[in-house]
């Protein structure tokens, strides 16, 4: 791909513009900037796992829509509508899983 590219952690990630979403090829680490279109949504997801094998327990994830991107980061993620954001991560058949979201005030990262 002939995209610039930048390194987080042990991984290459294509820095791209959201308008090039759509042609970059499912599976690829990609990093864009945006803003935040909608409020986002946090999810507490029960575990799927048979009751008897654990304790009850929750997980969390944000869905969120940055540019025209759905985006979903695996966590709470406290972020605004209209915030400028930088997200790194995954882009997947149905979403972008984010590893990485970058404000103007803070990084959220799972590590």
């Amino acid at each position: 791909m002939n995209y610039p590219s930048e390194i987080l952690g042990e991984y290459k990630y294509y820095v791209v513009k959201p308008e090039e979403y759509d042609d970059i090829p499912r599976g690829t680490k990609i990093k864009f900037d945006g803003i935040i279109d909608e409020k986002p949504v946090i999810k507490h997801l029960r575990s799927k796992k048979p009751f008897r094998l654990q304790l009850l327990r929750f997980y969390i994830e944000t869905h969120l829509t940055v540019s025209g991107i759905e985006v979903k980061y695996e966590g709470p993620a406290f972020l605004r509508k209209g915030e400028k954001v930088t997200v790194w991560g995954k882009k997947q058949t149905s979403s972008f899983d984010a590893v990485k979201i970058e404000t103007e005030d803070f990084i959220i990262q799972i590590s």
